[in-house]
Parts: C-alpha cells; sequence; structure tokens
C-alpha cells in the first residue's frame, strides 16, 4: 500500500498528463466500438477480460512444463517480465485515463457485470495507467509464443487465438483503454519475446559451451 502510494507520487512529480492527448488523436472511437458491437455480446466480452485474461496469462506457465525443454517456459517468464518491467516505467512516465473516463460517450461497462471490478483493481493499479494495454501486451505475448511453439501445441495456438484476439477487443469495448494503448501494447509484447528469445538463446549457448570446455578438460 505504501509503496503504491509513493509510486504514485512519483508519477504526479514527473509524468506527462496525456489523457486529453489521446483523446485529441481517438476522440470517441471506443464509444463506436460499443455501438458497432451488439449489447448481447456485453457478458462474453467482460467475461472474457477477467477470467480469460487469467486463463491465458497463466496456462502457458503449466503447459510448456510438458514441452521436450524448458525453454519455452522460460522465454515466457522473461517476456513477461519484461513486459512488467517496462509497463511500470511507462505507467509513471504517462499518466493516461480510458475513454470511460476521458469521454461522458463511451460506457463503463464492466461495471455492469462485475461492479466490484474498480475496487479490485485499484488495489493494485490505477485507472489513469493505461498506456500500454497489459492486458493486450501480456495476451499477445503468450500468442506470439505460441506461434513459435505450434508444431508441438497446436490446438493451444487456436485457442491462443481466440481468447486474445477476444480479449484485445474486450479492452475497447469495455471502455477501458484506447486503441493507442492496444498499438503501444502489441509492440511491448513482439520486443519483449523477441528479447526474451534472444536472452534464452545466449544463456542456453553460454552453458553448451561450459559443459563442452568441462568435458574436454
Amino acid at each position: 500500500m505504501v509503496f503504491r502510494e509513493q509510486f504514485w507520487a512519483l508519477s504526479e512529480a514527473i509524468g506527462y498528463q496525456m489523457t486529453g492527448v489521446f483523446y485529441a488523436i481517438e476522440g470517441d472511437l471506443a464509444a463506436q466500438v460499443q455501438t458497432l458491437i451488439p449489447d448481447i455480446a456485453a457478458p462474453y466480452f467482460a467475461s472474457v477480460y477477467m477470467f480469460g485474461y487469467a486463463l491465458v496469462v497463466i496456462a502457458p506457465l503449466v503447459l510448456y512444463l510438458f514441452a521436450d525443454s524448458l525453454r519455452h517456459l522460460k522465454t515466457v517468464l522473461l517476456a513477461y517480465t519484461i513486459n512488467y518491467a517496462v509497463a511500470t516505467v511507462l505507467y509513471t512516465l504517462v499518466i493516461a485515463r480510458g475513454p470511460r473516463i476521458a469521454s461522458s460517450s463511451t460506457q463503463g461497462i464492466i461495471q455492469e457485470f462485475f461492479p466490484y471490478f474498480t475496487l479490485l483493481t485499484g488495489q493494485v493499479n490505477s485507472p489513469r495507467n493505461v498506456f500500454p494495454s497489459l492486458h493486450t501486451s501480456l495476451a499477445v505475448t503468450v500468442l506470439v509464443v505460441a506461434v513459435l511453439t505450434r508444431n508441438e501445441f497446436p490446438r493451444w495456438l487456436s485457442l491462443t487465438t481466440v481468447l486474445t484476439t477476444s480479449i484485445v477487443v474486450s479492452t475497447v469495448y469495455l471502455g477501458i483503454h484506447w486503441f493507442i494503448d492496444l498499438a503501444a501494447g502489441v509492440c511491448l509484447a513482439v520486443a519483449s519475446v523477441w528479447l526474451a528469445h534472444q536472452l534464452n538463446g545466449r544463456a542456453g549457448s553460454q552453458r553448451q559451451d561450459e559443459t563442452i570446455s568441462t568435458a574436454t578438460e
């Protein structure tokens, strides 16, 4: 609790207020998305945002235990760490609230189905921390790794594609994020997987070199 308040204080001191900038760029695009999607889909997107996201993020940690090696699991864990590290820096520097707060035209749909949503998320996050969308970055991270492991786990790729697409759409449809947040989240995801893959591969090469060196002594 103390750390969270100190973090927010630091953000207020050095961060940039970007809500108005994002609204000037996008306007009421989120509200338009809400009008395009039938109301009957609201429970689905609210549920996938809350529970589908948790499944997508947690499942790989179990699934890749059954891979031929732990390389995929290590890549996911490294990518998650990079995502959170970069997002924390950006949350400090960029102060922005989502469409449901910044625009009266955008509905806060998720509160209709999960009225304690704001209370729960407020314990670990702030409604002013929307850039980038961590839901998008972590879900796309899982999808990118699923593409890389599609030969071993083809069904997981199919499931992840559906869930990740739904999660990304839900962040805008529910009025939580701007499209700018989504774009930043996708870029962060791709960069995180690439960097994690490089670090993982480099560590594996070093261990292999050490093994060969030991064997020849």
